[in-house]
């Protein structure tokens, strides 16, 4: 009872301290406020002190706490570090000579990859339209899945990454483009694509608002609380908003909007960890990752095979029937204890620093703003094989792009020099 009491006061003081430092201290929005925002919901069953499914519920354990608390606590303290670094940095610049000519820092080059990220998706949106057709509208998720392609994942992969990209690149015109597709994707019934594709774009967009307390930002703090219970509700309603049922969605709203939050996804998959943990659920690491390597070589391992989340499940609550997500810190637990938390955590950890340094090329620093969203806020309902799998296919679809892109720039160089060379006088009509 005792360490019970203690690690749930570990909870609420990482929480409370969390949101505390990351609300008021003055620094620049980073990576680290998505990802301290992002445990702070999916761990939102330590408030409710309950996790559950629709078949069974748990009272958060001793060892659940715990984890939420270690995965908070390792980025606010790391933040924190991070920050002390930033400051000790610029407090040393500060005392060298100051040169007689201001440094000129280059410009991020015209790349053309909002451009061209933004045709990608649309391709990949027609695509999709078309082999689909009016499957994209039927209200069982499995059955429209069933017509997925690969086309498919390039439409609900590059329509986030193209969005956050154009907004990075302030091309805001396709921005809305883009935002326009994630809404469809929306519609048909996914909402994660456009939670990623606004995680990214909001938080480029406070990054650039300098260093201030995000406290101040009233308006900014209230719209993504407002968008966060949007997110929430809409999972309630979007079968009736498919069929064009307006009435029946705004009575299910009513009905379950507190489920939607008390019932959530997250209290779901702090479910598995919880179960996990009470039931020392082990597996064998060496094995489970030689798996998940051969899974990405040969296409002979299925992802029943491979992924966590998979596996685990079936083998805690059976054949529930439904698709359960997983959870990579109950991942961790049953690969090495809470030893392989604490290294999941490190990683986690460690990816988010890297992401903070400064990148000198393009390609490196699009593919950060791209995948940060998903590693900082996904990562909590998938595991690693899912998280290789999605890494897989942004890097396809960044590499595309940034080859297109060459070859947009080259035609579009060409083009403009012919015409600037036709406008200009023929030197023997001028004679």
């Amino acid at each position: 009872m005792m360490f019970m009491l203690i690690c749930k006061g570990l909870y609420i003081a990482n929480l409370c301290g969390g949101l505390f430092y990351f609300t008021t201290a003055r620094r620049q929005a980073d990576w680290f406020c998505v990802a301290f925002a992002s445990a702070a919901i999916y761990f939102m069953a330590g408030l409710l002190g309950e996790t559950s499914i629709p078949i069974d519920s748990l009272r958060v354990s001793a060892g659940c706490y715990f984890v939420m608390a270690l995965v908070m606590g390792a980025i606010w303290y790391a933040a924190i570090l991070r920050d002390h670094e930033t400051i000790h940095t610029s407090r040393s610049v500060s005392r060298l000579p100051v040169p007689g000519r201001p440094v000129q820092r280059k410009p991020i080059s015209d790349n053309y990859y909002a451009l061209t990220a933004t045709i990608l998706q649309l391709v990949g949106f027609y695509l999709a339209l078309k082999i689909s057709g009016s499957a994209l509208l039927a209200q069982n998720k499995h059955e429209m899945a069933r017509t997925f392609t690969p086309y498919h994942l390039l439409w609900l992969m590059g329509a986030p990454t193209a969005f956050i990209i154009s907004v990075y690149y302030k091309r805001y015109l396709l921005a809305l483009i883009n935002l326009a597709s994630l809404l469809g994707i929306l519609f048909i019934g996914s909402r994660n694509q456009l939670a990623i594709g606004v995680i990214g774009a909001m938080t480029i967009w406070l990054a650039r608002r300098g260093v201030n307390p995000l406290i101040k930002h009233k308006k900014i703090c209230i719209t993504i609380v407002l968008f966060t219970s949007f997110i929430f509700l809409y999972k309630t309603c979007y079968i009736f908003l498919k069929a064009g049922d307006f009435d029946g969605a705004s009575a299910r709203m009513s009905e379950k909007g507190t489920d939607a939050f008390i019932k959530s996804e997250p209290v779901a998959i702090q479910h598995i960890l919880n179960v996990v943990i009470e039931e020392d659920y082990r597996m064998d690491a060496w094995e489970r990752l030689e798996l998940i390597v051969m899974s990405n070589i040969s296409s002979g391992i299925t992802s029943s095979q491979a992924a966590f989340g998979d596996t685990a499940t079936y083998e805690l609550f059976g054949d529930v029937g439904y698709g359960m997500a997983s959870n990579i810190w109950a991942e961790g637990y049953a690969y090495g204890g809470m030893i392989g938390v604490g290294i999941f955590v490190l990683g986690y950890v460690l990816v988010i620093f890297i992401s903070q340094m400064p990148q000198r090329y393009d390609f490196v620093q699009v593919f950060f703003v791209s995948f940060m969203p998903w590693w900082c806020f996904y990562i909590h309902r998938n595991d690693i094989y899912r998280m290789i799998s999605f890494s897989k296919q942004l890097i396809a679809f960044l590499v595309v792009v940034a080859v297109a892109s060459r070859i947009v720039k080259g035609l579009a160089t060409l083009y403009f020099s012919s015409r600037q060379h036709r406008s200009l006088p023929n030197p023997a009509l001028t004679r």
